[in-house]
């Protein structure tokens, strides 16, 4: 007998392959911070693409197809049990300079099943700060127990992948997260993007028909899916 973890979250953490290309191609947006960014409408310390009106001018599409094989990879994980589409809804970039860091909150509306925080530029100090950190939403009521003390299977209330820059985290939009403040005297770069997996319907269906978004990738169990 053994004991089986039932009902965890899991988590993506991997390395985007065309990371070069993805820097390659941002950065002359980067370097227009003032043209492409603003002032965040949350309680965050950074500046953000999000509801900028110039924000669809960036390249997402050269970003969408290189972190493609790592959703699929997530997914293939997971155990599909039928066929699927997954979508990009949305997407946009954060710049957290000295002290910068994102609060407390999730991505949990209709229309979004995951959520990513993908690492553009990390500063590679050594006690950098800037963690991503994810939170365990059952922590509060598992420690009013007191189990928690106890057992170290059941005292994990925060999640911190390791990363670099070309790191990729995918998790569930209801995953509470945050960002720790960047140590940094040198800039950290994030993008942040929604998306949606629905059930892939028979094309020949009217129910099929405009079901499939523009940035959106097609997945069959069992098939070769390159």
């Amino acid at each position: 007998m053994s004991t089986i973890p039932a009902w965890p979250t899991h988590f993506y953490v991997g390395e985007v392959k065309d990371h070069d290309k993805i820097v390659e191609a941002f950065m002359p947006y980067l370097l227009k911070e003032k043209e492409y960014f603003q002032d965040t409408w949350t309680l965050a310390r950074c500046t953000s693409s999000c509801g900028h009106p110039k924000n669809n001018e960036m390249p997402w599409q050269t970003w969408w197809n290189a972190i493609q094989p790592n959703f699929t990879e997530y997914f293939e994980q997971l155990g599909p049990v039928r066929p699927y589409t997954f979508e990009l809804v949305e997407s946009w970039a954060n710049i957290y300079r000295k002290d910068g860091f994102q609060e407390i909150h999730d991505h949990s509306i209709p229309g979004r099943m995951f959520s990513c925080s993908y690492f553009l530029e990390f500063p590679d100090d050594v006690d950098s700060g800037g963690e991503l950190v994810l939170e365990n939403m059952d922590f509060n009521r598992t420690s009013s127990t007191g189990i928690d003390r106890i057992f170290k299977h059941f005292n994990n209330k925060c999640y911190i992948p390791k990363v670099k820059s070309g790191t990729i985290v995918i998790f569930p939009t209801y995953t509470y997260h945050f960002t720790n403040p960047n140590k940094s005297h040198k800039r950290r770069t994030t993008f942040s993007g929604n998306f949606y997996v629905r059930e892939q319907l028979d094309p020949n269906s009217n129910e099929a028909a405009g079901s499939v978004e523009p940035y959106s990738h097609d997945y069959m169990p069992g098939a070769d899916n390159e």
